[in-house]
């Protein structure tokens, strides 16, 4: 069955598209998304890994300084 594209997108004119067309591009789009999301929630790991080795140096640094002001 193809889909009707001047009901969909008036005036835009194209190859028509089926169904099962439509539907493994919408899992490419899929797939490539969750890829994605992976990683990012990568990059939010590394991310919060990064920002506790600061908070640690950070508070090595205030050690350090509370002894250098003694």
């Amino acid at each position: 069955m193809a889909i009707n594209e001047d009901e969909v997108f008036p005036g835009v004119k194209s190859d028509p598209v089926t169904k099962q067309e439509l539907d493994d591009a919408l899992l490419t789009v899929n797939n490539r998304l969750q890829t994605v999301e992976g990683g990012l929630q990568a990059v939010g790991t590394r991310l919060q890994s990064v920002e506790t080795t600061l908070k640690g140096v950070d508070n090595k640094l205030d050690l350090l300084l509370k002894k250098f002001n003694q």
